[in-house]
């Protein structure tokens, strides 16, 4: 994307690899700066609905906007960096790095599910800000067991997930979010990986194993679509049983 006088923000190849038999989808992003994804793929539990996982820098992004000369007054106003303790660029630099979310689909009815899901979310936390700021508030909630590198919050009171007990952990460089105890077993104890399972060797035969990112998803596509059109409001629904992934193909 990129204006008539300006760089290119972005300029990259997407494959899109559905083999013969799969029952899903994973995109791949070859770019200058790839990795190894592997590593992420074998963290992730065999029963994982959707992944995806990619590099974020938002201290980049801060630093090009407050290049622009109508947003330079208030990204280089100095009562924000004495507000935030340090320079935003600092503070977003400790955040800037791999961020991995992930869900699997609960059995219905779960009472610990948050949307039917079991959720994780995991980014960078260079020198543990995020997670100590987050021990130091959390123990204000109801509760709380708060130890030296992990949280467990109060059950979540609400009328999707009324008994849902939301985990962070710290380590590593980085904090672990997830939406529930039973998220936490299920992500950090799985008993098969899904890298091992014949799924995802059919998925992944042939495609790059480096990029800088990847999005995974298993058999959401009419769910997705029905969680999204639920959250505008939206009475239209697909039926799961009749739009499969090869129709979608």
């Amino acid at each position: 994307l990129s204006g008539e006088y300006e760089k290119p923000l972005f300029r990259n190849r997407l494959y899109l690899a559905i083999r013969p038999g799969s029952r899903g989808f994973l995109w791949n992003f070859p770019a200058v700066e790839n990795r190894d994804l592997r590593p992420a793929w074998n963290e992730l539990p065999a029963e994982v609905d959707s992944a995806f996982e990619f590099d974020l820098r938002p201290d980049e992004l801060y630093r090009i906007l407050a290049e622009n000369k109508t947003l330079a007054e208030y990204f280089r106003d100095e009562r924000l960096a004495a507000l935030i303790g340090e320079p935003p660029e600092k503070l977003l630099a400790g955040i800037a790095g791999t961020l991995c979310v992930a869900s699997i689909e609960a059995a219905e009815n779960d009472p610990e599910a948050l949307s039917g899901s079991h959720l994780m979310i995991s980014f960078p936390d260079k020198g543990g800000k995020l997670f100590a700021v987050a021990k130091k508030f959390s123990v204000l909630l109801p509760g709380t067991q708060a130890e030296e590198k992990r949280i467990q919050l109060g059950t979540l009171l609400g009328e999707e997930a009324p008994k849902a007990t939301p985990v962070i952990l710290a380590g590593d460089g980085r904090i672990q979010i997830f939406s529930s105890v039973k998220a936490e077993r299920a992500f950090t104890a799985p008993e098969k990986r899904l890298a091992d399972s014949d799924k995802f060797r059919r998925l992944t035969a042939g495609l790059p194993s480096e990029g800088i990112g990847f999005i995974y998803n298993n058999e959401s596509y009419a769910r997705a679509l029905n969680y999204l059109f639920k959250e505008f409001d939206l009475e239209f629904q697909v039926n799961p049983k009749l739009w499969t992934p090869e129709q979608l193909t």
